[in-house]
This record gives C-alpha cells, structure tokens and sequence, in this order.
C-alpha cells in the first residue's frame, strides 16, 4: 500500500536535521547551519522527522506554519508517518549501531528506550 503512495513535491532542498543546534538567530534573521545531510526530496519527509525528533521543542508549531505557508503541507498523509518510520529506522541504526546518542528529546528517548525493550526480548 506505501509503494503506491507519492510525494506531491518531490524536488524541495530538505536540511534533513533541522534542530535547536543548528539553528542560529542574529539581527532578527534565522540562519540554518550544519548542511551535510542536505538532499532534494518531498518537504513532508524533512517535517516527519522533525516532529520525530523534535516534537516537545517549542518552535515545532512554528516550522510547521513556515512549512505551510509556502507549500501545502498535510501531516494525515500517509506519507508522513511513513517517512516517520523511515527516519525512527535512521535514527535507531545510528544509536544502536554507530553509538551516536546526541539527541536528548524526551520523546525520542522514549520511543529508543521502547524499542530497544522490543529488541532486547
């Protein structure tokens, strides 16, 4: 059923790890920093896993209107939460497997330590 499903936009510039960390505010401006995991894609992916990893910080509902209001953004999509499992996979590997423990969302650390349990048993 999710291989039939396709993004509406498909060629939007993702950070692909927008965080507190690498966002910069100065004079009034934003500035989004850390660009090595940028790539071209459908913006519903980029918002999945920010509302993954980052879905306690208060300026999610902020990023969530800036999304929307340049493109439409539907979060009942399918999609969504498929690319949220995609992403939850991602970040799992790099836990698990590449011991890379830097995210300290409440949420996140639930969903690993949940995970982990099903694993482990």
């Amino acid at each position: 059923m999710i291989s039939g499903l396709k993004p509406d936009i498909t060629h939007s510039f993702l950070h692909r790890d927008i965080r507190p960390d690498n966002i910069l505010y100065r004079d009034g401006r934003l500035f989004v920093i850390d660009a090595e995991t940028c790539e071209f894609g459908d913006p519903l992916n980029d918002l999945a896993r920010i509302n993954l990893e980052w879905h306690y910080w208060e300026m999610y509902d902020c990023l969530l209107d800036g999304y929307k209001s340049v493109m439409r953004i539907d979060t009942d999509n399918e999609l969504f939460y498929f690319y949220q499992l995609e992403s939850l996979a991602e970040i799992l590997d790099m836990h698990f497997n590449h011991g890379c423990a830097n995210s300290t969302t409440p949420f996140f650390m639930d969903k690993v330590k949940k995970t982990k349990r099903v694993l482990l048993y």
